[in-house]
């Protein structure tokens, strides 16, 4: 399934994050040029899940690239098969545990979804192989996340970090991405399908469509945060589990 038949940018909307109180006030709609100010087809994302079906939660995120990435590339040429160099890196207890295939968001081959073992360091030397640029992290509300090594930030490419939450839940969320709810829809059940536990996808699926799916649209929520606060919280989300 290539994307590039069913998406444009038009088809997402960034907006500043309504404030907490839900009063109806103006909200400013941003482009993604304002997130990734130097976003290019060479640009390349990363999502870090804990859980194997934590990136429904960055699903507009991943798929607003997705379809820039390819309407920048129709300015170039007109016919193409070519795919984003985006990836997944799914924390795992046991290097053979079982990995999500989101093909279906255009991050393909398979190959590009990469099982990382909880607690290693490897996490910070496939970061730098690939050139991450722009990587989506899936938060933690914990106090420990404010005692951190500094080590291992060093020399990071990562120039763009973003908190996301894989139920839609996430505290002090700074902006929105909405799409209209039957845009993906079959990506979405093809990416959850690719998990033999269907228990916990079923499980997984349902409580992000609680929290995302209102009057014909879904939002997802995030928190952009500095460089250094996201590396930081790198170093812990690798030694957690």
């Amino acid at each position: 399934m290539h994307l590039s038949e069913k998406t444009r940018p038009t088809d997402f909307i960034i907006h500043d994050q309504i404030s907490t109180d839900r009063l109806e006030k103006p909200v400013k709609q941003r482009q993604l040029s304002s997130l990734i100010p130097n976003f290019s087809t060479q640009t390349r994302l990363a999502v870090i899940t804990h859980q194997p079906l934590d990136a429904l939660g960055a699903s507009n995120f991943i798929t607003a690239c997705v379809a820039e990435f390819y309407e920048r590339y129709r300015q170039r040429e007109s016919h193409f098969f070519v795919y984003p160099d985006y990836f997944t890196f799914q924390l795992t207890a046991r290097p053979d545990d079982p990995l999500a295939d989101y093909g279906y968001f255009d991050i393909w081959p398979m190959s590009k979804n990469i099982g990382l073992e909880a607690g290693a360091d490897r996490i910070f030397q496939i970061i730098n192989e690939l050139r991450i640029d722009v990587l989506l992290l899936p938060f933690v509300d914990t106090e420990a996340s404010s005692v951190l090594p500094h080590h291992l930030m060093a020399d990071l490419p990562v120039r763009h970090y973003f908190f996301y939450a894989a139920d839609g839940v996430l505290p002090q969320a700074n902006l929105s991405i909405q799409r209209p709810l039957a845009l993906l829809d079959n990506s979405v059940e093809t990416v959850v399908n690719s998990v033999d536990d269907q228990v916990y996808a079923g499980q997984t699926l349902e409580r992000w469509q609680h929290q995302t799916h209102r009057n014909g649209w879904i939002t997802e929520v995030y928190r952009q945060v500095s460089t250094e606060l996201g590396s930081q919280y790198l170093t812990f989300l690798s030694g957690s589990r």
